[in-house]
């Protein structure tokens, strides 16, 4: 009887075997992308120009609008990786 316990144990457990997936070669981040985002200004402690505060004003919103392009390419980058990576989409 042992030995017929053991050999329906044997044959129940021979199917939970975990097989091995090979890892995917994932494309590197675009180092752009990882880069951090410009401080703002540094505002000069006096009375400034209208000049003056257009021009870093202007500045302040072009690093701003820069910063966000790159995490919106870094989001997409992340979610297309995601969907590759669950096999919904190749």
């Amino acid at each position: 009887m042992t030995r017929i316990a053991t050999v329906i144990l044997a044959a129940s457990l021979a199917g939970c075997t975990s097989v091995a997936v090979p890892p995917r070669n994932l494309a590197p981040l675009d180092l752009t992308l990882t880069r951090p985002c410009s401080a703002p200004a540094k505002i000069p402690g006096r009375d400034l120009t209208e000049r003056e505060v257009a021009t870093l004003w202007g500045g302040d919103r072009l690093a701003l609008k820069d910063c966000a392009r790159r995490f919106d390419a870094t989001v997409r980058v992340y979610q297309e990786r995601d969907r590759r990576l669950s096999g919904s989409g190749e």
